[in-house]
């Protein structure tokens, strides 16, 4: 299907628009990486589908088609990863995920933490890692060394996925998040059998889930956690959905 096609599908309004099979989500995920889309016909895209909203399948679909695009890390089989993704940033809050992944990993977990730093005023968790010495520069290549070696490591997403990256940039110009930003939180690098997921906007709890299961993902703890991070709020509940073995509660 031409890109224009897609695009006419998603961005007829709020009573027409319809949502992308499975095929057209691989469709126009080409167009968008491969630059088939014109940068007026990305923009329109990325505006219609923030307004129409991505379906279950949708979600699953795009971040299925963007893990093509890159190879997983080489970590070592047996090794058990705890995927946890971090891209929100922080504006009033520590960054707690980034304690409880050190202390995880010091108990005996394997971490690879994955994110991105380039929203404004929201200072990222790889500030605070690199702080503390921690490398947040790595290639993926050494990322997954150091996570073999080390049980703990960061990638940075504009590293291992660079169109990622590039429609997460997108935010600057369009003035709002994108269908990528969920897409991000899903990619998943190593491909870790656990993965913990944060996320603050409301319709995205439960299709984070759904998605989470339609890409196979054996254990996942999905959070609507502070400001967008996996984290437990100390002020009011916090609501957490548990997929494990296809069954998600």
């Amino acid at each position: 299907m031409p890109f224009h096609e897609i695009l006419a599908k998603v961005a007829k309004g709020p009573k027409a628009s319809k949502d992308l099979t499975w095929d057209e989500c691989k469709q126009a995920m080409k167009a968008l990486v491969e630059g088939e889309a014109s940068p007026a016909q990305v923009g329109a895209f990325l505006i219609a589908m923030r307004f129409k909203m991505e379906s279950v399948t949708e979600l699953a679909g795009l971040t299925a088609a963007a893990r093509q695009y890159v190879p997983p890390l080489a970590v070592s089989r047996g090794v058990a990863v705890v995927d946890v993704p971090t891209y929100a940033g922080k504006q009033d809050t520590f960054h707690a995920i980034v304690a409880a992944s050190i202390v995880a990993t010091a108990a005996g977990a394997t971490v690879l933490m994955h994110g991105y730093d380039g929203i404004p005023a929201r200072p990222g968790a790889a500030g605070v890692l690199k702080a503390l010495g921690i490398r947040v520069d790595a290639e993926p290549k050494q990322v997954a060394e150091e996570v073999n070696r080390s049980g703990f490591a960061y990638l940075d997403i504009g590293l291992y996925h660079p169109p990622v990256y590039r429609f997460l940039e997108m935010r600057q110009t369009l003035g709002v998040r994108n269908v990528f930003h969920p897409i991000a939180r899903l990619l998943n690098p190593a491909r870790a059998k656990v993965q913990v997921v944060g996320l603050s906007h409301p319709p995205h709890f439960e299709k984070t889930a759904e998605a989470l299961r339609i890409l196979g993902c054996p254990h996942a703890l999905v959070v609507r956690g502070v400001e967008g991070d996996p984290e437990l709020s100390a002020s009011m509940a916090t609501r957490v959905l548990e997929l494990r073995d296809e069954r998600i509660t």
